[in-house]
């Protein structure tokens, strides 16, 4: 049984945690929130109650899901845990989107101490984590621990690319992220329309989604349209963090997009009209309503 650690029981890394337990690997979980670990716990995880400890005593695979590079360096701030690095081997493996600057940061950080650090930004949400299915963007190819590495890639992905850098890993992440967050705010607008023209619910639902219009996040918008579920699958404040740096690759190449400004405004917006948490896909919702205020 290979033994996994995981910094990171958010919305994808409780997802991680449950496919890898159920793939048969022995996972032990660290949260900074420590309620969000008990159903994991009533699963199978162990949970660590101190990250300087675990470090020295615990396995040598870590895979973080955290927010953002940011929240990264606050784990390895620890000086206990920074004396563990240099004296024990690690591999650790990255699935957050950082982007290529925090990328960069962090492999100097680590190349300081005897870890493998690899960027392993993935991509297909709860539902691509839980049934394997996600796809990823490999930075680099372990030296250490690679038969380990393999069976951690074949629970958690049905696909991936090796890039030629840990930078490009994030860099190519970024991309196909700033993708689904341009396709959703056409899928939303897509069915705006289609519902102020009066085109009643149940047709909507059975037609949209035919053409070759169709996309990934217009059926997931779609389904959720017709079901009425709430529910969160990427946390907007998420898809916000993503479009950002997005922007930063834009500033950087000095390239002028023709969308960005406009999408990012949607999702602000978005955020700041309710003090719920709320999903990506609220950006339809917040159309809907701005349409009908404004018929009044």
């Amino acid at each position: 049984m290979i033994n996994v650690s995981v910094i990171g029981a958010g919305v994808l890394g409780e997802a991680l945690i449950e496919r890898l337990l159920n793939c048969g690997f022995s996972v032990s979980a660290y949260n900074r929130t420590k309620h969000k670990l008990e159903k994991l716990i009533l699963k199978g995880v162990r949970p660590i109650e101190s990250l300087d400890k675990a470090f020295v005593c615990e396995q040598k695979i870590w895979i973080l899901c955290l927010r953002d590079e940011k929240s990264i360096r606050e784990v390895f701030s620890c000086e206990k845990i920074i004396e563990a690095l240099k004296l024990n081997k690690f591999l650790i493996i990255n699935t957050s989107t950082i982007g290529p600057k925090g990328s960069a940061k962090l492999e100097g950080f680590f190349k300081e101490f005897n870890v493998e650090y690899i960027e392993l930004p993935v991509s297909g949400g709860i539902e691509g984590a839980l049934s394997g299915q996600l796809v990823g963007y490999i930075g680099n190819y372990p030296k250490y621990l690679r038969r380990e590495f393999d069976f951690v890639l074949r629970a958690l992905l049905k696909g991936h690319c090796l890039m030629q850098s840990n930078q490009a890993a994030q860099a190519m992440k970024v991309v196909n992220n700033y993708c689904e967050s341009i396709n959703l705010v056409v899928a939303a607008e897509a069915l705006l329309l289609a519902e102020t023209y009066g085109i009643s619910k149940e047709v909507i639902g059975g037609s949209l989604g035919l053409g070759r219009g169709r996309s990934v996040y217009l059926e997931l918008l779609l389904e959720r349209y017709m079901s009425m579920k709430c529910c969160i699958s990427v946390p907007l404040e998420i898809r916000i963090k993503d479009l950002e740096l997005a922007g930063e690759l834009f500033h950087e190449l000095s390239i002028k997009s023709r969308f960005y400004d406009d999408a990012l405004e949607l999702y602000k917006k978005t955020l700041c009209s309710s003090s719920l948490a709320l999903d990506q896909m609220d950006c339809f919702a917040f159309l809907s309503s701005s349409v009908k205020r404004g018929a009044r």
